[in-house]
């Protein structure tokens, strides 16, 4: 129970999202102000260091146009993004799990330009841009003899 507390003192102020902790590892995420009742948004595991989203299926989807070209895409909180702490993504969609990062969801996806009373503040990643992409590679500096970086 000591680590649930240490849980609690660390759960970030939201005004969109609860935060109910079920274990030392995982919590569920319920989305207020936007339903009459909160409802499940997903669940962080913190051993994997993942969110994974309610299960979305293509009444889910967003449909923009972007460069010319319409594309299709899933949305997810703009708070859950910007305030609430993990890595990977996994969204169930159609009998598949779509993975990707954080980090390239928040660098690939558009904000929504659909936020009123009963829809929430989202960023839109295209179904087709759902990667996990590769990690960068480290440019390794080498040392002279002199102490000055080599490349």
């Amino acid at each position: 129970m000591h680590q649930n507390k240490k849980l609690k003192e660390k759960k970030p102020q939201l005004n969109d999202l609860r935060i109910n902790i079920k274990s030392n590892y995982e919590a569920d995420i319920f989305l207020l102000n936007y339903t009459k009742m909160p409802l499940f948004y997903g669940r962080i595991d913190r051993r994997t260091d993942s969110f994974r989203s309610a299960p979305k299926d293509r009444s889910n989807l967003f449909h923009l146009f972007a460069d010319g070209k319409r594309m299709s895409g899933l949305g997810l909180n703009t708070e859950l993004l910007h305030k609430v702490r993990f890595t990977f993504i996994e969204i169930p969609y159609e009998g598949e799990i779509l993975r990707t990062t954080k980090e390239h969801f928040l660098k690939k996806s558009i904000p929504s330009p659909y936020v009123s009373s009963r829809v929430d503040p989202q960023r839109i990643l295209a179904l087709n841009d759902f990667i996990v992409p590769e990690p960068e590679p480290v440019k390794e500096e080498v040392l002279s003899l002199f102490g000055e970086g080599m490349s």
